[in-house]
């Protein structure tokens, strides 16, 4: 029963036939999801710009190359202050989605539903309380 309430989903798109990106970090794709009215045990989505500029740093240091462009939704953890200056310092491109249009942003919209379908079954199969959303 666990796996059948994970895995409830939509009819998907049809694949791409060709990849467009040619070297890494040349586009990272970015989407949170999660149960808005529900706080975390970790912290909520007001981390989000000091988290990125994190893993954004930790990824150019790591992998000795430049993030290009971000795209993401037009959700408030992507679009505010600290994120755009944080961009402009680094000469990051930040593409947004059109309100309302998650396909848009598919790549990361259908990553974000395999996690969330693994997170649905693990609280589900656990018996947890969805205050553990974030956790799982």
């Amino acid at each position: 029963m666990p796996c059948k309430k994970g895995k409830q989903q939509r009819k998907s798109h049809k694949p791409k036939l060709q990849n467009s990106i040619d070297t890494p970090l040349k586009l990272l794709h970015m989407d949170l999801f999660g149960p808005k009215s529900i706080r975390s045990i970790g912290g909520t989505k007001d981390e989000t710009a000091d988290i990125l500029q994190y893993l954004i740093l930790s990824l150019e240091s790591l992998c000795k190359l430049k993030v290009r462009r971000i795209r993401s939704d037009n959700g408030t953890e992507f679009k505010n202050n600290l994120m755009e200056l944080f961009c402009l310092k680094k000469g990051i491109r930040h593409e947004f989605s059109a309100p309302y249009k998650p396909q848009q942003n598919g790549v990361a919209e259908r990553k974000n539903r395999t996690l969330i379908e693994t997170a649905r079954t693990m609280l589900s199969d656990a018996k947890l309380p969805v205050t553990f959303w974030a956790e799982a």
